[in-house]
């Protein structure tokens, strides 16, 4: 999902929304909104974050890397995950967690 890209990009940046909501000229709660899925972007707001997280439109919309630049995005997300890899108990994950949760994240 869009919004759900939209977060994990954001937090592979080390952003908070409202940091991000700054570099978009947009309210935070609006950030928030597209990260939920309760409210989707506008057209130049997906090429402002495109251009900010260094990503293709195409990749936000569809999840599907298409360049270069998606490919380093999604480095830069595993990279993150793997810095910080546990379960919602706070356990840390197995090899094989961390990659079933990277497929899911990719499928979503």
């Amino acid at each position: 999902m869009l919004g759900k890209r939209i977060a994990s990009l954001r937090q592979s940046y080390g952003m908070s929304q409202a940091e991000l909501a700054r570099l978009l000229h947009i309210s935070p709660s609006a950030v928030g909104m597209y990260e939920q899925g309760r409210r989707e972007p506008a057209v130049t707001t997906l090429v402002a974050l495109s251009k900010v997280f260094e990503v293709s439109v195409d990749y936000l919309v569809s999840g599907r890397p298409d360049s270069v630049q998606d490919v380093a995005a999604l480095h830069r997300m595993l990279e993150e995950s793997l810095q910080h890899p546990s379960t919602e108990t706070g356990r840390s994950m197995s090899k094989e967690e961390m990659v079933c949760h990277l497929l899911w994240a990719l499928m979503s």
